[in-house]
């Protein structure tokens, strides 16, 4: 008979495994915007976490935010090609 109760502990077990592959995100407090509408349009906003493969932000009022946009980190000579991967109030996901 299998011992249950250390296979359950095993890390081979199909745990949620996704969680680790994420990427470390930094806390951050930076201010950006996003700029779209072929740079015509811009809507500021707060970077609050940070990774190489996305981030979290957060903004002052409610906007309608466009799936693609260019995030652009005020003093930091950093702009990115962004798609919104979810969308929860005044914050989003990228």
């Amino acid at each position: 008979m299998p011992d249950t109760e250390n296979a359950a502990q095993s890390p081979s077990d199909g745990v949620d495994t996704n969680q680790n592959e994420r990427a470390r995100r930094s806390r951050a407090l930076k201010k950006g915007k996003l700029i779209f509408n072929r740079g015509l349009r811009s809507v500021p906003c707060i970077v609050r976490n940070l990774s190489e493969s996305g981030a979290k932000l957060e903004f002052e009022q409610a906007y309608l935010l466009p799936q693609e946009f260019v995030l652009q980190i005020d003093l930091e000579d950093f702009e990115v090609t962004c798609q919104r991967r979810w969308e929860e109030g005044l914050r989003c996901g990228v």
